[in-house]
């Protein structure tokens, strides 16, 4: 297999660390010239150059799931481009050296002019590349085609603040307009405003739920579908041997009430399977028995309490295998309508506000292109998608569509990712279409992980392989909403047993408190400090030598701060790489006051400055950039000059456009 290909439409599932961006990026090539270029293996594996099918940059689209992955991709891209393009400038420690020398070695005179030809123009022409996120795929999809969306392409997207302010006064007039008090007031009964809120949020923004939830209905499952269904999700132990055994015992010592015993044990475990489930004590009162097999005369024999206990394992299901009252269904099916309506209501007023603000969503991107693709133009010759496990019926339906009989798709993803379903990324899309050959002719496992030692991915497979068992029992519950493990391998074998991974875990096992974790990092890190823990003597050096030594990964800039109070009062220094807004950062307020200053200041003089001009002035004197100090800052202002480094600046200034100063 040569992951480079661009011979055949393929998927690859990817392990982390394994080298995506690198295979796309060198397909992505091999897409502009229209052969293989890169191969895996230049020994067996052909060029097709003879076959050529060469693509603009406009025809090819490659499909990241956020913003800066696709400035990324672009910039890894093209700046492959350029290092093909300027080869014999190339340093021969780059990373991409020997992959391009290798590459080239097996190219004829002629080849290679073509080459440099079609990668030139396409360097060129790297503007109108189509590297973005499905949104902005969509939105050009859009604009290329408003005669038939019969939407403006001038909209502004709405941002989310906005949004959801919007959103708000829609929900607080309707949900106060008398003619709805009644359906709000038999709504609110059941469910809780903060739930509301939540299932309207996600009506409005996500089109796939909302499909899914309008066609929900009373026609949607049978009684009978669904106690199969609740049957593999909580399925019932086996104990049918361990009742007769018991019965066995009653029977053989005679004991008295032994037919009530007996009755009340088949009783109690076929209410389960009949949903008619009853607990232990209140079955026991109804046949007028104290039922404790805990007590005489079972006490005295042990051989028989494995099999009460499996028995009793019946109660942890006792909450889901109770009678169907079907009066409840119809009430529960009642409310469901009665939310449709009013999230029809709150839908039907929210586009109307977009409409009258001359604004769209993102959700109405998606649809309304999904809309126009059967009769939009496009005219791409590959397709390319990174993070698939990260899609959704609707945006692969968009990509299926946006497909001619000649365009190659290739996708790359990896199920154990798909982190992203409350964002309506859905996992069965990803499984579901690796497996379809009409579109694929095969899906290939790219494992071998380049980012960790062998130690580290030893425990990383042995985590995954447990958690990600498959659920053998279940039939009628599709298996493609599962992730699959991937046995990740080592890159180098001299790495193999470098690395190491230990858990470090609290005393109050699976505590809720914060602090107590926190405590547990804190007492561990001063243990290796203080050098007691020799298998960390290197670190504790470097910590006596004031290097860095140590880095804490954290899911919130709240406890980061915590653990630095922590280590503080144990005498131990950390800095805190956290801040509640990218823009509030020293380094950031540094740049961006002092840009701000050399702008003031190229059209005016330190005495003419308004109170607001005048603090950009000295907000750029007292920054890490200037570093002025104060005596000499109000030296300037009082002479109304300004600091050698600042004049430089404004020279510059009037030569440069902003991004290059």
């Amino acid at each position: 297999m040569n992951k480079f290909t661009i011979q055949k439409s393929f998927a690859i599932s990817v392990g982390a660390g394994s080298g995506k961006t690198y295979t796309l990026s060198r397909r992505y090539i091999n897409a502009l010239v229209g052969f293989d270029y890169f191969r895996e293996d230049y020994a067996t594996q052909l060029s097709y150059y003879e076959d050529l099918k060469p693509a603009k940059v406009s025809e090819i689209v490659t499909i990241t799931y956020t913003e800066a992955a696709a400035l990324e991709m672009r910039g890894r891209i093209f700046e492959l481009v350029h290092k093909i393009i300027a080869f014999d400038a190339l340093d021969q420690k780059d990373g991409d050296y020997s992959s391009i020398q290798e590459a080239n070695i097996h190219l004829t005179q002629e080849q290679h002019t073509y080459l440099i030809e079609k990668l030139t123009h396409a360097y060129t022409d790297s503007g109108n590349s189509k590297i973005s996120t499905i949104h902005a795929y969509c939105l050009n999809i859009i604009k290329a085609n408003a005669d038939i969306a019969r939407i403006d392409t001038k909209l502004d997207i709405i941002k989310e603040d906005e949004k959801q302010s919007e959103l708000s006064k829609i929900i607080f007039d309707l949900f106060n307009a008398p003619e709805n008090e009644v359906m709000i007031l038999d709504i609110s009964n059941n469910i809780s405003v903060f739930f509301l809120n939540n299932l309207i949020a996600k009506y409005v923004s996500n089109s796939k739920f909302r499909k899914d939830y309008d066609s929900f209905s009373r026609e949607s499952i049978d009684v009978e579908t669904y106690k199969k269904i609740i049957m593999e999700l909580y399925p019932l132990p086996d104990i049918e041997d361990d009742i007769e055994y018991i019965k066995s015992y009653i029977y053989e010592n005679k004991l008295e009430n032994s037919q009530k015993y007996c009755d009340f044990l088949d009783a109690y475990a076929s209410g389960f399977y009949d949903f008619e489930a009853k607990s232990w004590n209140t079955l026991s009162s109804e046949y007028e028995i104290s039922i404790a097999f805990n007590k005489k005369p079972f006490n005295k024999h042990k051989e028989i309490k494995s099999s009460i206990d499996a028995i009793k394992t019946l109660e942890s299901c006792i909450g889901v295998y109770q009678t169907i009252d079907m009066q409840k269904e119809d009430l529960f099916f009642e409310k469901i309508e009665r939310i449709k309506t009013l999230l029809h209501k709150i839908k039907a007023n929210y586009d109307l506000r977009l409409t009258e603000l001359g604004k769209i969503d993102f959700d109405t991107i998606i649809t309304k292109t999904l809309e126009i693709m059967p009769r939009a133009k496009t005219n791409y010759k590959y397709i390319m998608v990174d993070e698939f496990q990260d899609t959704n019926e609707i945006q692969f339906d968009i990509v299926k569509n946006s497909m001619s009989k000649d365009t190659n798709l290739f996708v790359v993803g990896d199920s154990k990712q798909s982190i992203y379903s409350f964002q309506g990324a859905e996992i069965e899309v990803f499984n579901n279409a690796v497996e379809d050959r009409e579109l694929f002719s095969s899906i290939e496992d790219m494992s071998t992980n380049h980012r960790s030692d062998g130690v580290v991915l030893e425990n990383v497979n042995q985590i995954f392989d447990a958690i990600l068992q498959k659920n053998e029992h279940l039939q009628l519950i599709s298996q493609n909403y599962e992730a699959h493990p991937q046995e990740l391998e080592v890159f180098k074998e001299k790495r193999k047993e470098q690395g190491s991974f230990k858990f470090l875990i609290t005393a109050k096992a699976y505590g809720d408190d914060e602090k107590d974790e926190l405590d547990t990092i804190a007492v561990f890190i001063e243990e290796i400090a203080k050098e007691q823990k020799d298998e960390y003597k290197h670190i504790s050096k470097l910590i006596q030598e004031k290097k860095k030594a140590i880095a804490i990964v954290f899911d919130s800039s709240t406890k980061m701060l915590l653990l630095k109070q922590k280590l503080r009062q144990r005498g131990i220094t950390a800095k805190v790489s956290a801040s509640d807004n990218f823009y509030h950062t020293k380094e950031i307020n540094d740049i961006f006051n002092t840009l701000k200053a050399i702008d003031i200041l190229s059209k005016k003089e330190l005495n003419t400055l308004s109170d607001s001009q005048r603090f950009y002035a000295v907000a750029a004197m007292r920054s890490n950039i200037l570093k002025v100090d104060d005596t000499s800052i109000k030296k300037h202002l009082d002479t109304n000059t300004f600091p050698q480094k600042l004049v430089e600046y404004i020279e510059q200034y009037k030569k440069l456009p902003l991004s290059e100063l």
